[in-house]
């Protein structure tokens, strides 16, 4: 197998598949070590015009999470009616936006991890994961949810889905959108049996 390549017509370095997948689902572990080194090299790279210092400021700068949970937020509440993602409950503006994988297991904040949850629900949930019987429960509404962000914020949308799915999600116009989502649900399924197993973190049902 053949790890890494580089395709000169787009300029762009390819990666194994099964690669890619590794580095998509324990990215979060590694990820400080990888800037640390990237940085270094860079440097390295550059004959020693930019300090590694630098490169790690510039590498290190992402959007405030909590600014995008907010236009989430903002969001479900302008919808005429939302319910709990893991119940069904019907929910008015006492509900909480929940981290389907924790923020302490993942520090992400991607669109496909967002979801409205009634807050009791959500407090009852907090650092766990939910049980893979109870996203197959909940798969027309995680579905319904994410086309209703991906209609809101489509760039982001798809290029967050793409990070966690790879070529797996095809663009808008490929398929038809009853069909869009189910390699996007997959992978979202196996990144959470997957944190399961690495971290040891218990599972959730409401």
């Amino acid at each position: 197998m053949r790890e890494f390549g580089y395709d000169s017509g787009s300029k762009r370095i390819l990666i194994d598949e099964r690669v890619w997948r590794e580095v998509v689902l324990m990215g979060h572990w590694i990820r400080d070590a990888v800037i640390l080194r990237w940085a270094e090299v860079t440097s390295r790279l550059s004959g020693g015009e930019l300090a590694p210092g630098t490169v790690l400021d510039r590498l290190v700068r992402v959007a405030d999470p909590l600014r995008m949970d907010q236009d989430v937020r903002e969001l479900y509440e302008s919808a005429p009616a939302i319910e709990c993602v893991w119940t069904g409950k019907r929910l008015d503006q006492g509900f909480e936006v929940d981290h389907a994988i924790p923020v302490a297991l993942w520090q992400d904040s991607s669109l496909w991890n967002l979801f409205p949850a009634a807050k009791k629900v959500n407090n009852s949930k907090r650092d766990l994961l939910p049980a893979t019987s109870l996203i197959r429960q909940r798969e027309e509404t995680i579905i319904a949810y994410w086309r209703m962000l991906s209609c809101e914020f489509p760039t982001r949308f798809m290029r967050e889905a793409a990070i966690l799915a790879g070529h797996r999600v095809p663009a808008p116009e490929a398929l038809l959108p009853s069909n869009r989502e189910r390699p996007l649900l997959h992978s979202f399924v196996e990144a959470i049996e997957y944190t399961a197993r690495i971290r040891g973190t218990g599972r959730w049902e409401p």
